[in-house]
């Protein structure tokens, strides 16, 4: 497995939901869903000295923040999400279909990664 590839998405990923985050966090906890045909991501993170999480898709509403900006950058998350997916299939890994990405402000990273079996 090439590791460097997977470290380098997974510091794009956290780079980009810092571009994302309009605010300084504390932490920022994420979870997508990647299948061949679809990709629902979404993350919740908490602003730095307080308790209560911001839901990703209610940036995009908060003061001094461009709409368009926010989902242009949520695209490329979502564009850095599937690289990963990906890039599991290149290396021929199991297929993963459920992730969560946890990350701290000091960069901190715990990924886990869930492959539903369907009945």
């Amino acid at each position: 497995m090439n590791k460097e590839k997977m470290e380098q998405l997974y510091q794009k990923i956290g780079r980009q939901l810092n571009f994302i985050i309009p605010e300084s966090w504390d932490k920022v906890l994420l979870y997508t869903e990647v299948t061949e045909w679809s990709n629902r991501t979404y993350f919740y993170y908490y602003p730095h000295n307080r308790k209560t999480p911001i839901y990703s898709l209610d940036i995009e509403d908060m003061d001094n923040v461009n709409e368009d900006e926010v989902n242009r950058q949520l695209h490329h998350l979502y564009e850095y999400l599937r690289e990963l997916w990906d890039e599991f299939k290149n290396q021929k890994q199991e297929q993963w279909t459920n992730l969560t990405y946890e990350l701290t402000s000091n960069e901190k990273i715990d990924i886990d990664y869930i492959k539903k079996i369907c009945t």
